[in-house]
This record gives structure tokens, sequence and C-alpha cells, in this order.
């Protein structure tokens, strides 16, 4: 893919330590992104996590 464009957007805020996500397993975080593919009716889906200690990972999923 040579380009990517935005074109929506979902961002639930939360703070550091102890904030929204703190109770939340990756799993869970994971599976918000087809979910949120299905209600939109979008097929393509990027998910970027910050885990701490300079490592960060992005993972892309297209619905079928």
């Amino acid at each position: 893919m040579a380009e990517a464009y935005i074109m929506d957007a979902v961002r639930t805020p939360g703070t550091k330590r102890k904030g929204q996500f703190a109770q939340w397993h990756p799993a869970d975080m994971g599976a918000e992104v087809p979910n949120v593919l299905c209600v939109r009716g979008k097929r393509y889906g990027l998910q970027t996590m910050c885990e701490g200690g300079g490592v960060a990972d992005v993972t892309i999923m297209e619905a079928l």
C-alpha cells in the first residue's frame, strides 16, 4: 500500500496509570476494532497500542 488515508476515527480518551483502560485486557481492546467495523459498516481498521518502555504495536484488520 503506497498511500493510506484516515477516513474515520474512534478514540476513547483515557489517562495513564489507573486510567480508563487500566482494567481492560489487551484481547478486549483488540476485539473492539472488529466490533466497530461491524457497527459502522467499514472494511479496514487500524489499532495502535502503547505498551510502555518504548514499545508499541499496530494491528491492521480487514472485515471479510
